[in-house]
């Protein structure tokens, strides 16, 4: 039986004005992706009525900024920023999280749920904008890594 070669990953090459969107639109995704969290995972609801509200927006905001710079660097390679500082924030905030109780099924809850906001929003604006479907699953491939890696960072 032979192996198949494992592919490695795909370059992203979503044009500037998609990702000045994405960017311009962070803040009103930031507080869908957390009305949506409060909404559907309980643990994390109390989390965010205890003042923690301003926490997660700027984490949230590190990690989506991180993220648009990672398919910025995708074209422009300089322009990267290290991945340990997202994972350090992501490890920052399920210490957090384990300090305070709550279990680490709440905090990927809370990862899925952003995630599914974060996706609707930016696959839409690539679809609006006429990007074509390797690109966009190109571009699924970069996310669902990248939310991988943060997952496993902040139940670590």
């Amino acid at each position: 039986m032979s192996e198949l070669p494992i592919p490695g990953p795909r370059i992203v090459g979503l044009p500037q004005h998609t990702l000045d969107a994405m960017r311009a639109g962070l803040p009103g995704l930031i507080d869908r992706m957390v009305l949506a969290v409060i909404a559907e995972v309980p643990a994390l609801a109390a989390a965010a009525e205890e003042s923690w509200r301003p926490v997660i927006d700027a984490s949230a905001d590190q990690l989506l900024g991180a993220l648009l710079n990672q398919l910025h660097a995708s074209t422009e390679p300089l322009t990267a920023v290290p991945m340990q500082e997202v994972l350090d924030t992501a490890y920052r905030f399920g210490r957090r999280e384990a300090r305070n109780g709550r279990p680490t099924e709440g905090q990927l809850a809370a990862y899925r749920v952003g995630a599914r906001e974060l996706w609707r929003d930016w696959s839409s604006l690539a679809v609006r904008d006429g990007i074509d479907r390797d690109q966009i699953s190109a571009f699924a491939e970069m996310f669902f890594a990248y939310l991988d890696q943060i997952s496993a960072a902040g139940v670590a």
